[in-house]
């Protein structure tokens, strides 16, 4: 009855999302051996030449209740790509999940890296110019958004450079609204205060809160439950 329930709520088994679920595991060419669900109101426009790896379970568009509209969008330009890697053998969860009203772009020759487990909870936007990486084991929560790049503007300074890598470690808590900005390297088992917004390095074990985030403990930990 589980699966049913979880098959009924997601819709995963409206046309549209049997469509896109299915051209993008069997009707394009693609890496990993699991499978990428797409839930009802999840929108999906993927270059031809883009890449997907998929070696771990993720369902795109998951909601929490039933009738929601909110749509979730995936957009992928000419090179970009998406990987989807498999689950570290101590996590207990097995799956990344993308919540309803997520947003993630990657834009041409950009790479978008994720380790699972995942979970990114509603409205979470990642915009993805350079390379982003996520480790394995995060939780990212509401409306946080996560970008390597200044939106396609120059600041006409010698030296300046519009993008630069983002590199989330594992077992990352991102607290919601916050921002995580070009050139970020933030350490495993970090916390990231809601509202901080974060440029730069975190250390591993860190709290951060705050905006400009600051250093409230070091040496942390933190548990699903």
């Amino acid at each position: 009855m589980g699966k049913i329930s979880t098959v009924c709520k997601q819709g995963l088994w409206r046309p549209a999302a049997l469509w896109r679920t299915l051209k993008i595991n069997f009707l394009r060419k693609h890496q990993g051996d699991k499978r990428f669900w797409c839930t009802s109101h999840s929108v999906t426009d993927i270059h031809a030449d883009a890449e997907i790896t998929i070696d771990c379970d993720t369902v795109f568009g998951n909601k929490k209740y039933r009738g929601s509209k909110i749509e979730t969008s995936l957009w992928m330009d000419r090179g970009a790509r998406l990987i989807l890697r498999r689950p570290a053998p101590w996590a207990e969860e097995k799956r990344i999940v993308f919540f309803h009203g997520c947003d993630i772009q990657i834009f041409r020759d950009a790479t978008l890296d994720i380790s699972g487990p995942c979970v990114m909870n509603r409205g979470v936007e990642i915009i993805c110019m350079d390379k982003i990486t996520i480790g394995s084991d995060c939780l990212i929560s509401r409306d946080v958004v996560i970008r390597d790049n200044d939106g396609g503007h120059r600041v006409q300074i010698d030296g300046y450079k519009p993008s630069a890598p983002v590199e989330i470690g594992n077992h990352v808590w991102i607290g919601q609204g916050a921002i995580i900005l070009k050139g970020s390297k933030i350490g495993d088992n970090a916390i990231i205060g809601a509202g901080a917004v974060v440029q730069g390095r975190v250390k591993a074990g860190s709290l951060v809160m705050a905006d400009p985030s600051r250093t409230f403990a070091k040496d942390i930990n933190w548990s699903h439950k």
